[in-house]
């Protein structure tokens, strides 16, 4: 904690501190504190004890006080102070230069620190980013943050500590997770929401969602990050530097969409309960509530598409551009280029099926935008995936031994207007339908040529 102990400097000037402290304080305070808020007659010069003594006048020196209220004062040795204000100010003249270099955070017990702490994570509203080169030092709440992780990543708080630890950092950051779903669903339909994790700590957590839903569904997520790997429990900062040390997870948009069941018809909010574990106990528990309405049709919330260029356009995109790979167990589909003056989901539900009956499924969900001005497009901008590849599902043994020659095999594609809805910004979807055999989609798909980036 401290370097160069052999400094005599440094030696010679902590005993002449605490030396001079302890004369500065019995000096003036000492009477103060072995007589508390009491009171008692004495003689302002040789202070002998008048309690009892009638008049002003001393009876062992003759000195007579001006008022009774100066045979009430303190008794405080002056001549005994500066002497020791003196050894007191030059031992803190050789200390000085030591004690900047403490840790004063790294010693403080645990309850300061966390009575201190107002921002666990501060300098960012929700997750903090890289530090900027603006920045030369952090400031003394980061180091305050810093300290309290480091001490929980190491094991060294209690279970109410940590509980009280993660409760601070979810109200600085509204909440484990964000919930991300369309503003309005269809009466009856299964309802899709996306999850925000923000539940990420110094040690493994896991996060349950249980939705208050007619069939209540419960998600469980889990945070791998333990940072206690990068410390030893004698390490100061460990091999990062300070300021870096919060738990570095960015906030991730989970791909798959979850269901959550139905709700209640005429619905207003979709809530669920939120309940965060680190290492199996229980430091989090919160409500999350995201409003939406559960009172339309389909027909009402979306609306098919009704240009018929753009029909014969993505159906000779799906001829063309659908492959079937039954020994991987995938099916493939080439996005298509179909100019389009709005927003249109081919929300499409591939079928496979030998006569009436359905062997393998999947589906593929793709939002076709308007043509974009290539100069509003930021250095960053990717263009979605060429190929779209997605798992069958179903009976695929049977789909392994089938022939494709055989007529009875078909696959099935066509537009599903809710699972449409899985599109959460999308207003207009295809509603088409195309039979094609089996034994013209199972082929191998080409390699798709490496997306283009703007530098």
């Amino acid at each position: 904690m401290i370097e160069h102990f052999g400094s005599w400097l440094f030696w010679t000037g902590v005993p002449a501190l605490g030396i001079g402290a302890l004369v500065v304080l019995w000096s003036l305070g000492w009477d103060a504190i072995r007589r508390g808020r009491s009171r008692m007659r004495r003689c302002p010069r040789c202070w002998y004890d008048m309690t009892g003594t009638p008049g002003l006048r001393c009876p062992e020196c003759g000195k007579e006080a001006q008022g009774e209220r100066s045979l009430l004062k303190r008794r405080r040795r002056w001549r005994w102070a500066a002497p020791g204000l003196i050894m007191a100010g030059a031992g803190a003249f050789g200390v000085s230069p030591r004690l900047q270099q403490i840790n004063w955070l790294h010693v403080l017990p645990n309850w300061a620190l966390l009575w201190s702490l107002e921002e666990p994570c501060p300098g960012r509203p929700a997750y903090r980013g890289a530090p900027s080169f603006a920045q030369v030092a952090p400031n003394f709440r980061q180091l305050l943050a810093d300290e309290v992780w480091r001490r929980a990543a190491l094991g060294h708080l209690s279970d109410g500590q940590y509980a009280s630890l993660a409760a601070k950092q979810m109200r600085s950051i509204d909440g484990p997770l964000k919930i991300r779903t369309r503003a309005r669903w269809p009466r009856g339909e299964h309802v899709f929401v996306q999850v925000e994790r923000r539940f990420a700590g110094v040690r493994p957590r896991e996060l349950r969602i249980s939705f208050r839903t007619v069939e209540p569904r419960e998600i469980l997520l889990r945070d791998d990050t333990d940072m206690a790997q990068w410390l030893s429990p004698d390490a100061r900062w460990g091999p990062m530097e300070p300021g870096n040390f919060l738990p570095e997870t960015p906030p991730s948009l989970e791909r798959e969409l979850f269901d959550v069941g139905i709700p209640d018809p005429g619905s207003t909010e979709l809530a669920c309960d939120a309940v965060v574990l680190e290492l199996g106990k229980e430091v989090y528990r919160g409500v999350v509530r995201v409003p939406i309405d559960v009172s339309a049709s389909v027909d009402a919330l979306m609306s098919p598409a009704s240009d018929p260029e753009f029909d014969r356009s993505l159906r000779a995109a799906i001829r063309s551009g659908l492959y079937l790979l039954p020994e991987q167990d995938f099916v493939v589909l080439t996005r298509p280029e179909i100019p389009t003056e709005v927003a249109v989901t081919a929300a499409i539900h591939i079928a496979v099926k030998n006569g009436e009956q359905v062997v393998a499924q999947s589906t593929v969900i793709m939002s076709l935008q308007p043509p974009a001005d290539p100069s509003s497009r930021g250095w960053d901008y990717q263009p979605p995936e060429s190929q779209l590849w997605r798992a069958l599902v179903g009976d695929l043994g049977r789909l392994h031994a089938a022939n494709p020659t055989d007529p009875a095999w078909t696959v099935i594609v066509r537009g599903d207007p809710v699972l449409a809805l899985h599109d959460f910004d999308s207003k207009t979807y295809w509603e088409g339908q195309e039979t094609l055999p089996l034994s013209q989609v199972v082929r191998e798909p080409p390699q798709p040529a490496p997306n283009p980036r703007r530098w």
